[in-house]
């Protein structure tokens, strides 16, 4: 345990050391994670039949973004995502509750299939990646740039 510490606090400590264009990188893949969220909140109104205002939409996937980072640090997250969503959607979406629960119920539903995706790619990463023909060359390689 103390060493998977140690290696988590020297991983921090180099993120200090990144170029600015691999924050940049960081900052567009972050806006384009966003982006796609509100995308999906226009898609599930839209197929919910409810018309919620663009600033709610917005307002609620900020306001749920920023929540979680909160949830982090309480057992379980405690609803604080679920929490602001619903009051943004209510309070600047202009969503009546059971609609807006019934879109945090959709959204909810995106964000899984959204890690299952992601989990199956790294399946696929993983098997390409760490196959036996790469893990052999890169061996070879790195014993070929040895003195």
């Amino acid at each position: 345990l103390l060493a998977s510490v140690q290696h988590f606090a020297g991983a921090l400590s180099r993120v200090a050391d990144a170029s600015f264009g691999t924050w940049l990188r960081v900052y567009g893949w972050s806006l384009w994670i966003q982006l796609i969220q509100v995308c999906a909140l226009l898609c599930i109104s839209h197929a919910m039949d409810v018309s919620a205002a663009w600033p709610g939409l917005f307002m609620a996937q900020g306001t749920g973004s920023l929540a979680i980072l909160v949830g982090m640090f309480l057992p379980g997250g405690l609803g604080t995502f679920e929490l602001a969503f619903v009051a943004s959607l209510t309070g600047a979406g202009g969503v009546d509750l059971t609609a807006a629960g019934m879109m945090l119920v959709a959204i909810r539903m995106v964000h899984l299939l959204g890690f299952a995706c992601a989990g199956l790619f790294f399946a696929a990463w993983a098997k390409v990646f760490l196959s036996d023909d790469v893990r052999a060359a890169v061996v070879n390689e790195s014993q070929l740039e040895s003195p």
